[in-house]
């Protein structure tokens, strides 16, 4: 591993959690790719002073290894498209039926944009529509096949985003 210079990146939390996993330069490499997944690998090797072929194989290697993945991020918000959070609390036992039939439906239900498992078995899902009455009508349906497994559970209708994927958004 390189020698960690808090000072050489915009983030030294990013280098604090991040030193004892990956070097520097990979560090800086996702720092910079998640103010701006849409910058090039020349303007990346630029940035950096590395060779773009630099960059290009520690992206790839990056990406290869499951720790990036650049995607687009839709600010709802900036639409004026309602979301909320529900907060669900899954039955530990009813883990195989959650596992086997209720993730699967979140999974490919469309309006769900965000499921985050959390190691006591509460489960964060994301769910939007184009409006409240529709929205409503998704929370409902989730809560409803949900039935047999979540024991308790709570909604939360965003009101707004402030920070989100290391970035102010507003």
């Amino acid at each position: 591993m390189e020698t960690t210079n808090k000072a050489n990146t915009k983030s030294p939390a990013w280098v604090n959690a991040l030193h004892d996993k990956l070097s520097l330069t990979d560090i800086k490499i996702l720092e910079i790719l998640n103010e701006n997944g849409r910058i090039s690998d020349a303007e990346l090797a630029k940035k950096l002073g590395v060779s773009m072929s630099t960059v290009r194989l520690r992206r790839k290697q990056l990406e290869s290894k499951g720790i990036l993945r650049i995607v687009g991020v839709i600010i709802l918000k900036n639409l004026n498209i309602p979301y909320a959070d529900l907060i669900l609390h899954i039955d530990n036992k009813k883990l195989d039926k959650y596992y086997n039939d209720y993730l699967p439906f979140l999974l490919n239900n469309e309006y769900v944009y965000e499921i985050t498992q959390y190691l006591n078995n509460t489960v964060l899902v994301r769910a939007f529509h184009k409006d409240y009455q529709n929205l409503l009508v998704t929370i409902n349906e989730i809560l409803l096949k949900g039935r047999e497994v979540v024991k308790g559970y709570r909604v939360y209708v965003a009101g707004s985003t402030y920070k989100a994927w290391g970035k102010n958004i507003i």
